[in-house]
């Protein structure tokens, strides 16, 4: 890799969210009156009703609370003080500073479980660490190893959706992740073990929340709607947020949800969140991964994804007897960097949204898309010879407003047709490139584009290049060219050039 990254502003947009982040995650939450037992910590900032402590002895844990910094493992505490919250209508379980062990194998579950409406499961911020011991399986994990940490999910049969769950303030790690451990050191996970699972949930609210060295770091499946992602971070996972319509997404799951009503992952939010694999990108290959026939409608806000191989996947899948719905993704403020294969690919999906990207080292990758746009986005210091944006066999794709900073093309396109690339800046490489690319694939003509009010420069000389097979009907006119750059090379037939 180049030495130069754009660290700069890179820096600066990774540094306002971690500033972010933190400020509310270190937040001392406010106190709360409630019908449990008084507690001597600091109880989170909701105000509401029922509010329990796992480490005070009381009705709500069988009088054997959670021993946070032993070795015991405290998930049967702490689900039952979940069972009782819910016997009483909901209310808030609070993990104060400390940690707490999970993943016994003597343990009936071994994993914290909210298969109830209306809990809250509220920590004391980074100081409260929820540590899944074994998870790597070098040293007798637990058998069978838990689906996840941290598991929201209705038990039996899911005849309905889960509501108005909200899980907050917490560090969810593996104890090979665990802070001073130096001999697993920055390991993801045993395959199958997740941090954080949400099947069949809806309204529900992820906030504050840290999840580290897990094969996924957050799982959804099985139907999520309404779900609001705020400052969530997973680090050294091989899938940093894994968003599937299909429920063998890990390959750990069990039950089959009706196809009709409970794999459809839609109107989901993520704000203020970062999924990293760590230094050089070898323990994640993917920041956020969506997959299947059935996820759209998610939006993302201020999303980063660096060190992996892939920063963000799209996936469509189709599956018989159903035409699909792998549609309306919106990325707007998104940073990737670092990323070895590709800082985003979409493969199959329609009204891709990407805005105001920060796009480093590697570029976007659209197969079989259409009707997405990328606009006001910087694409900056690749590694040689890659494409900013490639576009296989795609339609009615709009560029609009990007700059593109050293890339050997710009735009790589096959099989591209109804497509518009306006308002964008092209700077070359040192070395002669083609800046736009507008070719025919093997299966469609590259047909009826326009490419109006750019700029393109190079100082190591390039053009604009047509093939000379299966390029028709497009148009190249009102552009801008200097620095070292050819006129456009159009060979298609009725295709129009200005200046000719």
């Amino acid at each position: 890799m180049k030495a130069t990254r754009g660290f700069t502003a890179l820096a600066a947009l990774v540094l306002a969210n971690a500033l972010l982040t933190l400020s509310g995650m270190l937040k001392s939450p406010e106190r709360v009156v409630g019908v449990g037992a008084a507690s001597p910590h600091a109880p989170p900032r909701t105000q509401v009703n029922n509010y329990y402590d796992v480490t005070v002895s009381g009705a709500w844990n069988g009088n054997s609370p959670a021993v946070p910094g032993d070795t015991s493992d405290d998930s049967v505490a702490i689900n039952a003080t979940i069972a009782y919250a819910s016997s009483q209508g909901g209310g808030i379980v609070y993990l104060p500073a400390g940690d707490y062990a999970i993943g016994d194998p003597s343990v009936p579950s071994g994993q914290i479980l909210i298969p109830y409406d209306n809990i809250q499961l509220v920590g004391s911020g980074l100081s409260t660490r929820i540590i899944l011991y074994n998870a790597i399986g070098t040293t007798g994990a637990p058998t069978p190893i838990p689906r996840a940490a941290v598991q929201v999910e209705r038990s039996g049969a899911i005849p309905t959706n889960l509501a108005n769950t909200i899980i907050r303030d917490l560090l969810v790690m593996t104890s090979e992740w665990y802070f001073g451990n130096t001999t697993n050191w920055r390991t993801p996970a045993h395959p199958g073990v997740v941090g954080l699972r949400l099947a069949g949930t809806q309204q529900a609210l992820v906030e504050n929340v840290f999840i580290n060295g897990y094969d996924n770091g957050v799982l959804l499946v099985a139907g999520n709607s309404g779900i609001l992602m705020n400052h969530v971070s997973g680090n050294v996972c091989r899938v940093g947020l894994h968003i599937s319509s299909a429920e063998n997404g890990t390959g750990a799951n069990t039950h089959t949800p009706d196809p009709a009503s409970w794999e459809w992952q839609t109107e989901n939010r993520f704000d203020h969140c970062v999924f990293s694999g760590g230094v050089g990108g070898q323990y994640a290959d993917v920041g956020v991964l969506l997959e299947g026939y059935a996820v759209g409608d998610q939006n993302f806000h201020d999303l980063h994804a660096l060190w992996c191989s892939y920063g963000v996947q799209l996936v469509y899948s189709p599956r018989s007897g159903s035409n699909g719905y792998a549609t309306n993704i919106v990325l707007e403020g998104f940073v990737s960097d670092w990323c070895s294969t590709l800082a985003m690919q979409a493969i199959g999906y329609s009204d891709v949204k990407v805005d105001m990207a920060f796009v480093g080292v590697r570029g976007f990758w659209f197969d079989q898309c259409s009707n997405c746009v990328v606009s006001n986005s910087e694409f900056h210091t690749p590694d040689a010879g890659q494409s900013a944006i490639t576009l296989v066999d795609c339609n009615v794709m709009r560029m609009v407003g990007n700059g593109f900073n050293g890339f050997q093309s710009g735009i790589n396109s096959a099989g591209l047709s109804f497509s518009t690339v306006t308002g964008c800046t092209f700077v070359g490489p040192s070395t002669p490139g083609n800046l736009v690319n507008l070719l025919a694939s093997t299966s469609n003509n590259s047909q009826f584009n326009s490419l109006t009010g750019n700029s393109f420069q190079a100082s190591g000389g390039g053009s604009i290049v047509e093939a000379s097979t299966g390029a028709d009907y497009n148009y190249v006119f009102a552009n801008t060219y200097g620095n070292g750059v050819s006129q456009p090379q159009v060979y298609g037939a009725h295709s129009v050039r200005n200046p000719p």
